[in-house]
């Protein structure tokens, strides 16, 4: 929204860079974000399903309309209409409606009305009078009085309402679920909604206008319970996913994990020092839903036992959020501690919610959801999509050469790098305020610390820390926690309440907003007796600059209060940033203009340099040992490289850009890691081709698939190659112009040597080789070096380049820029000790070798000061208003050990080994005899702008998910999502017999008709006989999508006919029914791809979340066991209703666990109970004694071998008893140990899977 301004010069850009033909700017990364800003809105809305629109029209009532009748204009008597109005919570705001056209929805003319749909007002009342009226009459009728009318289900009250509605025919799921849905049985309870509450206090008095007015204008009550809602119907509808389409092993693992998630609050609830009790409510709900959770024949029950359990959270959440959208017109407020409350039994953040509104979703990154919901599946599906299509950009300095050939000054240079700086910074503030506007809700505080350090605290609003808004001036104690509530804040501040205070928020729940728990799942309130609450939050820049830590303490005054950030303020900074690039542009005469462009390109295009951090100290907060909190960007999902983007010169300079875009400029490359066999020596004519060659990948530690092995999803490096023919002449390097993958035409090619070898022949000793370099910056630049004989001399310390040092009140300031010595030679005024008057700004990181600082003369001159990082003004800062007296200082030389022919240099050593070498010989100073060879390290190839062809689709080089290494949880996450998106596309696969099957001896499978090539390959190679019936045969299974195939009874095996029967079988009233159930397919049904998801694993642990956010590494070690373990010996020593991945573990192997049967084959993984969560030593041995050591024995006996991991409780028991069994022990990186018989020890087989027999659903995998 903030740079809406700057979208007509870059549009101006991008199509001048499409109608020139050659597309030079599109991978710049500015061009990429202003085209995927432009998309970005579509992505967002694709994946969350906003993209799926209904029409839309204002509502007007009518007497002529019964309950279920709907009057919709355009659309035709009699079809089904779905219709709902906004905020759309939950399925009772979806109706299912006949269209009806009556007289009111025509205008006095008798056209129709138009923006008008026309609905029914019955209320319960006049529908059971009408239902009555019918029976009097002696008329049978099927309707009977709903919970409530469409009127109240939609709370349709007239002042303007709108209703989106669409054909049922268009949408033929929605429309047979909506129907379902809205049956009595199905329906959620009616949401109630209270009368207005007045203002007026009990005593007749009205309260302060501002205090009514800051009531009515709080929203948000209104966005908390809205979340609320959408969040638990997400829950909801993943149980429904999972239980129509789930695998055993998805519904498990889901089950288990929200099991843990109650156990999880049960410990909480028992705490003894600050328990948190559960809703009595739902404490029947949970205990009953543990007990399901322990055996795998339950799982059904507990997921619609869970499924229920949402439905009342939903209903209590619909109450919550009709009175929050009422809070402008009533006094009622919702009761937010319920709320906060409810939250509690959410097993998992519904992360899209809040990640949708990211600025950056779908420009720099995706949303990664936690969850199965139809959404999340949606957006995962939309991931894909999105990696394969989004736009990719490249490092800045490949496109410098676009104004070459265009000469500009060092003065020009000059001026426009200071320029620049003051455009960026203008605008990197302007896009931090930005950032900070949408995560800092509200003031903000300022605090000085006693040592007078500057804190500022945000999000105050959230907190409602007692009397805050009257405490200016007040010393404040203040703690600083990890935030846990999943912002991007990484801390909170706790404040230390004053007596007087306390009695204020004695009873309190917990913190309203920023309402977080500690790793013991208290609060920090409850757990010292309230002595602190959350006053807010901490400013990323302070956090930054000061380095800031959890655990820190300070005394600090609270001196001012700063109102919220306005989007006026943003938005008058970016107009500050553009303002300077167009001042700076009006100050340069027109004929200067392609000059000053050429200039501000070479400064914009310069190559990307990361500056340190940050060095300021942070000891002023006083030390503190608590617990660390997360680093800046630690746990996020995404990994980003941030590319240079110079919107300056983008600004100042659109049509000189726009201009040279009509020719290619970027056509001269250069090759390095060069093909001997290309053999490029001179100059040639070649016919060359633009190819892409993988050159390796990148990766995370830790990040690995369910196979043990790399991720798949890792940063593919990829790079591009220049080729004649069929030979590869070298790579193109990083910093060099590119082409498209794909590209040909005709090139001049040339090799280039920057480095020569010389090579001493010595009698009866191997020859002598050492380096020389620089070669191209002396007096045989170029000269080509062949093996010729040269007399050369090697001088130490010989001086190559004169430097010129300007000092600042006798100290050296830094070395002037060759550029600048040239300038001052042109007015003869490079003479030692000459005085300069100057203006001095500083440019980059001062402490290091990137730093400079330009000087600015009373007439407008400038000079360039490098080296600043190494001298005494060493990491000083210089932005002058006033001038300054430096001399210069000139006779400095740079000595170097050189190489020289005839008293020429050559060029310069620079390898260590080289000069040792030399000196170990004597041969410094005295003439040596040597062969010198150039050493053809790069090729410039000069494309002819003339002979270039396109190719017509351009060919990715990385894969921009490269930037998004997902971590373990993520990858089986879009996996399971994936297999559940391919069974809610698919249509069934039924096989059944009927009365004529029985007659002909035939068996009738029905199908997805897009699956037919697949079924058909696989009947022909299991020899079943077949034909495909006729449409007019079959019209109803037509209609629905699929294929009917008579299969002779006979040919198939019996084998094949058990698998089939287990997996697709039903009767024939079952298939009817289910042939009843299946929607019409829609129109497009045969262009929705249907591609069997890839299964990467079998793993067991796959579908299982950690049980604790800390456990999730460990369990990465567990993963890594589990594939490549064929069974599993395990049981917890904790209680049932303890967290425990032991027990987890168990029931995800399910009959591979503690099987008491195994062969020398096996690879058995053992887990077990630490000392942690109660869990004691005693319990642990006894466990270990009755379980595991009569299953271990029996391993034994049969020499198999075990995995374990190494911590402290069950699995050292383990190693002991492994070893004293005459075992032996390796550990490796994968963080656990392999024990094998001492004797006869085989290799542990990584790759076992792949000995196994193909498996039943295998077989069958075409029909699945």
């Amino acid at each position: 929204e903030s740079e809406e301004r700057e979208d007509p010069r870059m549009y101006q850009l991008i199509k001048a860079d499409v109608e020139g033909g050659h597309f030079q700017l599109v991978e710049m990364e500015k061009v990429r974000r202003e085209l995927a800003k432009f998309i970005q809105k579509q992505w967002k809305e694709i994946a969350t399903g906003y993209s799926l629109t209904f029409d839309r029209a204002t509502i007007i009532p009518s007497k002529d309309l019964k309950n279920g009748e709907i009057c919709v204009p355009w659309m035709k008597e009699g079809e089904k209409v779905l219709n709902f109005r906004a905020p759309f919570l939950n399925s009772n705001g979806m109706c299912l409606s006949v269209n009806k056209l009556v007289s009111d929805r025509l205008s006095p003319d008798g056209s129709d009305l138009e923006g008008v749909i026309v609905v029914n007002d019955e209320t319960l009342e006049q529908i059971n009078q009408r239902i009555e009226a019918l029976k009097t009459q002696g008329i049978e009728t099927d309707e009977i009085v709903p919970l409530q009318t469409e009127s109240e289900r939609q709370a349709r009250d007239f002042d303007g309402d709108t209703l989106g509605v669409a054909l049922a025919r268009d949408w033929t799921n929605l429309a047979l679920e909506v129907e379902s849905r809205n049956l009595p049985e199905n329906a959620y309870a009616p949401t109630i909604k209270l009368p207005k509450q007045s203002f007026y206090n009990p005593d007749g008095t009205q309260p302060p206008f501002e205090e009514i007015a800051h009531f009515m204008s709080d929203s948000m009550p209104v966005g908390v319970t809205n979340n609320q809602v959408v969040g638990f119907v997400a829950l909801e509808s993943e149980v429904e996913i999972l239980k129509q389409h789930g695998t055993k092993e998805q519904k498990l693992g889901y089950v288990l994990t929200v099991a843990d998630h109650y156990r999880r609050l049960i410990e909480q609830a028992k705490d003894t020092e600050s328990p948190r009790p559960l809703d009595p409510n739902y404490q029947e709900t949970i205990a009953k839903f543990i007990k399901l959770s322990l055996d795998p024949k339950n799982i059904n029950s507990a997921l619609e036992l869970n499924r229920q359990f949402y439905r009342q959270l939903i209903e209590a959440a619909c109450f919550e959020n009709q009175v929050a959208v009422d809070m402008f017109k009533s006094a009622r407020a919702p009761d937010m501690e319920l709320i906060a409350e409810n939250r509690r039994y959410m097993y998992r953040d519904v992360n899209y919610i809040k990640d949708k509104k990211s600025p950056t979703a779908y420009l720099d990154r995706t949303i990664e959801p936690t969850g199965y919901s139809p959404v999340e599946i949606i957006i995962n599906q939309t991931n894909r999509y999105y990696q394969e299509s989004s736009l990719q950009s490249r490092a800045i300095a490949q496109f410098d050469q676009l104004f070459e050939g265009v000469d500009y000054s060092n003065q020009q240079k000059l001026a426009a790098t200071q320029v620049k700086q003051d455009f960026d910074q203008v605008m990197v503030e302007a896009i931090r305020l930005e950032q900070r506007r949408q995560s800092d809700v509200g003031p903000s505080a300022t605090f000085i610390s006693t040592k007078g350090v500057e804190i500022e605290i945000t999000n105050l609003v959230k907190s409602d820390f007692p009397d805050i808004w009257k405490s200016t001036g007040k010393q404040f104690n203040i703690h600083l926690k990890p935030n846990q509530t999943g912002t991007n804040h990484q801390l909170v501040a706790y404040a230390k309440l004053e007596p007087s205070q306390k009695s204020k928020v004695i009873g309190a729940a917990a913190p309203k907003g920023l309402s977080q728990k500690l790793e013991d799942g208290n609060y920090l309130g409850d757990k010292e007796g309230t002595e602190y609450l959350p006053l807010g939050t901490l400013s990323v820049d302070f956090i930054r600059e000061l380095k800031l830590q959890p655990g820190m303490v300070t005394t600090a005054k609270l001196t001012s209060l700063k109102p919220e950030i306005s989007q006026d303020q943003v938005q008058a900074l970016f107009k500050s940033a553009y303002e300077i690039a167009n001042d700076f542009r009006q100050s340069i005469p027109p004929e200067q203009l392609p000059a000053m462009a050429a200039a501000a390109w070479a400064v914009s295009t310069t190559r990307e340099v990361k500056s340190q951090k940050s060095k300021v100290k942070s000891e002023e907060l006083g030390g503190g040992q608590g617990r660390q909190g997360r680093q800046e960007g630690q746990g996020s999902q995404f990994k980003s490289e941030t590319k240079k983007v110079s919107a300056f010169v983008f600004s100042a300079f659109t049509p000189e850009i726009s201009e040279i875009l009509s020719d290619l400029r970027l056509n001269r490359l250069h090759l390095y890691q060069l093909n001997p066999e290309a053999k490029i020596q001179g100059e040639q004519e070649l016919e060359v081709g633009v190819r892409s060659q993988e050159s390796g990948v990148r990766s995370e530690d830790g990040v690995r698939n369910q196979d043990g092995g790399v991720t798949e999803d890792v940063h593919r490096l990829y790079r591009r190659e220049l080729w004649s023919g069929d030979t590869r002449i070298g790579v193109l390097g990083s910093r060099t112009a590119q082409l498209p993958v794909g590209t040909t035409g005709k090139a001049t090619v040339r090799a280039e040597a920057y480095t020569a070898t010389a090579t001493i022949a010595q009698p009866g000793l191997p020859p002598v080789e050492f380096t020389i370099r620089e070669v191209t910056k002396f007096d045989f630049g170029d000269r080509k070096f062949n093996g010729e004989s040269l007399s050369l001399t090697v001088v130490k310390d010989m001086p190559v380049a004169e430097k010129v040092l300007l000092k600042l009140q006798g100290k050296v300031l830094g070395a002037l820029d060759a550029a600048s010595v040239k300038d001052l030679e042109a007015i003869d005024y490079l003479q030692d000790e000459n005085p300069l008057k100057l203006k001095l700004e500083s440019f980059g990181d001062t402490n290091g070798a990137s730093g400079y600082v330009i000087g600015t003369s009373a007439n407008g001159n400038k000079l360039r000061i490098n080296e600043v990082g190494y001298h005494e003004y060493q990491g000083q800062k210089f932005k002058d208003t006033e001038y300054r007296r430096l001399h210069l200082h000139t006779g400095a030389t740079k000595k170097r050990d050189a190489v020289l022919v005839d008293g020429a240099v050559v060029g310069v050593l620079h390898f260590v080994k080289d000069k040792q070498t030399l000196n170990q010989l004597g041969l410094y100073g005295k003439a040596i005899t040597c062969s010198l060879q150039s050493n053809w390290s790069s090729v410039v190839a000069e494309i002819d702008p003339q002979s270039v062809e396109y190719p017509q689709k351009w060919i990715r080089t990385a894969n921009v998910a490269q930037e998004q290494i997902k971590p373990y949880q993520q990858q089986i996450k879009a996996e399971l999502s994936q297999q559940l998106a391919y069974s809610v596309k698919e249509r069934p696969t039924l096989l059944t017999i009927n009365p004529e099957d029985k007659v002909l001896g035939t068996v009738t499978l029905t199908f997805d008709a897009r699956k037919s090539d697949s079924v058909y390959n696989w009947l022909v190679a299991r020899n079943v006989e077949f034909e495909q019936l006729d449409v007019s045969a079959v019209p109803r299974e037509t209609e629905k999508g699929l294929i009917t195939y008579a299969l002779i009874k006979e040919s198939i095996s019996p084998r094949d006919m058990e698998v089939l029967g287990h997996k697709y079988g039903v009767s024939w009233r079952a298939y009817q029914e289910q042939l009843d159930l299946l929607p019409h397919k829609p129109e497009n049904f045969e262009s929705i791809k249907l591609q069997p998801p890839k299964t990467t694993t079998q793993n067991p642990l796959s579908y299982l979340s950690p049980p604790k956010a800390s456990v999730a590494q460990h369990m990465v070690k567990d993963v890594a066991m589990a594939s490549i373990a064929t069974q599993f010996i395990g049981k917890s020593a904790a209680k049932d209703m303890t967290r425990s991945s032991t027990r987890n573990y168990e029931l995800a192997w399910g009959d591979r666990a503690n099987t008491g049967e195994y062969s020398a084959d096996d690879i058995v993984m053992i887990s077990g109970s630490g000392n942690w969560r109660g869990v004691t030593p005693k319990a642990i041995e006894q466990t270990f004694q009755e379980h595991y050591i009569p299953l271990i024995d029996k391993a034994l006996a049969q020499r198999s071998r075990f995995v374990v991991g190494s911590s402290q409780g069950t699995d050292m028991l383990v190693q002991k008893y492994l070893q004293s069994q005459g075992y032996e022990l390796n550990a490796n990186n994968e963080g656990y140990v392999q024990l094998s018989p001492t004797e006869g020890r085989r290799q542990m087989a990584v790759g076992w899977r792949e000995e196994l027999s193909v498996t039943e659903n295998q077989d069958i995998s075409p029909l699945s």
